[in-house]
This record gives structure tokens, C-alpha cells and sequence, in this order.
């Protein structure tokens, strides 16, 4: 289980120019990935290691952030990000609304690493199935939907030589 965050900038115009917009978003889930994983051995106790598997998330915070400059005035702000009380079976959810995110996530990893004795080293890619606007189900494209790239490094407890 991960506490992680997602999310997105989108930055136009140069920020000392006469016109100016900055945003981000920055969500933050509760994850359960459930990765499938096989261990190749390439050296004395070295092993390469690859998996694949779905993810489930629950989403439990985040900002949104903007700042814009125009004509030489400028403005900023943030707010708490505002969370629907979808669930992923529900399409008929009368508090849906573009101002607002989908709680619920879902998607599926790719994983790769090595473990080098108690010592390991991965990257992950995540790609959600679901859009995560309330109000949103089209997923006839790729928009509007969580894809993150993790890097991890860690240490092994109870690992026997």
C-alpha cells in the first residue's frame, strides 16, 4: 500500500512576459497495487526483476495551484482538490462536476528492477484505465487519465545470505 501523489502542470507564456498562466494539480491516493513479479538471478546474489499487475486507488487530498499575469497585474490562488462521491459503479451520481475528481482509481503497472544483496533499485509505470474528472466516461482516448512513472530504492529486512 502507497500514499502517493499524482498530477499535472500547465504552464503558457513566459512568467515575466505580458501574458502569463501557470497551474498545477496535485492529487494524493491511497494505492493498492497488486503486481505479479518474476526474479531472474544474473550474478552472486543478484537479480533482475520484472512485473505487471493491476492498481487500485482511493483518493484522500491534493491542491490545485494557479497563477496568472496579465497586463502586468498578477494573481494566484489554491484550493483543496474536491472529491465526488462516485464509486466505480455508479453513472448516475448527482454530485458529479468538472470541478471535482473521481475518489476512485484504477489502473494497471509495469515494473522492472534489480536487487543487488539487501539493496534494491526499480521503476514502475502506471497507467489508469478509468478518466479521473467526475463527469467524465469516455475513454475513448487517453485524456484525462492518472499515467505515472515511480522510482524506488529500498532496503531488505530479514533477507537470509
Amino acid at each position: 500500500m502507497y500514499y502517493t501523489g499524482k498530477g499535472t502542470k500547465i504552464e503558457r507564456g513566459e512568467s515575466d512576459g505580458p501574458a502569463y498562466f501557470k497551474t498545477t494539480t496535485g492529487p494524493r491516493y491511497i494505492e493498492v497495487p497488486v503486481n505479479f513479479v518474476g526474479k531472474i538471478p544474473v550474478g552472486n546474489d543478484t537479480r533482475i526483476f520484472l512485473g505487471a499487475g493491476p492498481y487500485a486507488a482511493f483518493g484522500v487530498g491534493g491542491k490545485n495551484k494557479w497563477e496568472s499575469t496579465v497586463a502586468g497585474v498578477h494573481t494566484s490562488g489554491d484550493n483543496s482538490i474536491k472529491w465526488d462521491d462516485d464509486t466505480p459503479f455508479n453513472d448516475g451520481d448527482p454530485n458529479q462536476g468538472y470541478d471535482k475528481y473521481k475518489r476512485f482509481d484504477y489502473g494497471g503497472n509495469l515494473m522492472a528492477g534489480v536487487e543487488f544483496g539487501n539493496f534494491l533499485v526499480s521503476a514502475q509505470y502506471g497507467l489508469g484505465f478509468g478518466k479521473i474528472l467526475s463527469g467524465t466516461d469516455n475513454s475513448s482516448d487517453d485524456k484525462g487519465k492518472n499515467r505515472v512513472w515511480s522510482f524506488s530504492v529500498g532496503y531488505l529486512l530479514g533477507r537470509s545470505k
